[in-house]
Formats: C-alpha cells, sequence, structure tokens
C-alpha cells in the first residue's frame, strides 16, 4: 500500500541509517539523549522502589505468614509512585528536552 496511506506505516529504519549516515554523524547520533533517558527512568525506579520498601516496612505485620493485602500494597506503590513522579520530573523534562 504505496500512495497517500504509506505515512501509516512507519519509519524505514534503513533509510533513517542512510540519513544518519550521509550527515557524517556517525553512529553516536543513535545514542543522543541516552544520558538524560537513562537518569529519568534510573531516578524514578530508585525513589519509587526506596519509598515502596520503607512504607511496606512500616506497615507490614509483625507475623511472617501473614502480609498486606492486595488493597494496601496497591495504596502504598501508588503513593511511592506519586513521591517518585514529583521528584524525577526534572529529569523527565530534559529528557524530552
Amino acid at each position: 500500500m504505496r500512495g497517500a496511506y504509506s505515512h501509516y506505516w512507519g519509519y524505514n529504519p534503513f533509510k533513517e541509517l542512510r540519513t544518519i549516515h550521509s550527515t557524517g554523524k556517525g553512529t553516536s547520533q543513535f545514542f543522543h539523549g541516552l544520558d538524560s533517558a537513562l537518569m529519568a527512568r534510573m531516578s524514578h525506579l530508585l525513589v519509587r522502589n526506596y519509598f515502596y520498601r520503607i512504607i511496606y516496612d512500616k506497615f507490614k505485620p509483625f507475623k511472617p505468614h501473614n502480609d498486606l493485602t492486595i488493597r494496601e500494597k496497591s495504596a502504598i506503590a501508588a503513593f511511592a509512585g506519586s513521591i517518585a513522579a514529583v521528584i524525577s520530573n526534572p529529569f523527565e523534562l530534559a529528557m524530552v528536552r
């Protein structure tokens, strides 16, 4: 299906490789922005897991076979994720820009 609907099929990776190669930027252009993307993802994951573990350990029952319910775990995960989203937002903005 070529013609008017060809833009719906996405990008041709080989054409993009040829375009980047013809500009003379080489393969380093593929990794442009990787540092900010890694910083954004890692900051979010580390903060989220840190706060989840702190809150989980605080509310966890003392019996080893008695665990929190799925609702309690979901509430803790939502709260920890919201804190992580607020803290990692500057890194997300740096990744986008």
